[in-house]
């Protein structure tokens, strides 16, 4: 893991200390748990993002009917 080094308001870092003792957890977790949630994609964002791909770019088979089998074709 990297450490970096942050500027911030002296106040908001009591602040979050104070929340973060109050949440049973560290400050510096809780700075990688939000910089986690605004970062990382969510599975909903990618799910999202899927669909719209694929309605971006129909299928092109037509009159194709799925069969269960055809699952297990390698």
């Amino acid at each position: 893991m990297k450490n970096v080094t942050l500027s911030v308001d002296e106040g908001l870092i009591m602040q979050a200390r104070r929340y973060a003792h109050r949440y049973n957890t560290t400050l510096n977790q809780l700075i990688r748990d939000l910089l986690s949630q605004k970062v990382l994609p969510s599975s909903e964002h990618m799910l999202q993002e899927a669909f719209e791909l694929l309605d971006a770019h129909p299928s092109t088979l037509k009159n194709y009917h799925y069969h269960r089998e055809d699952a297990y074709d390698v």
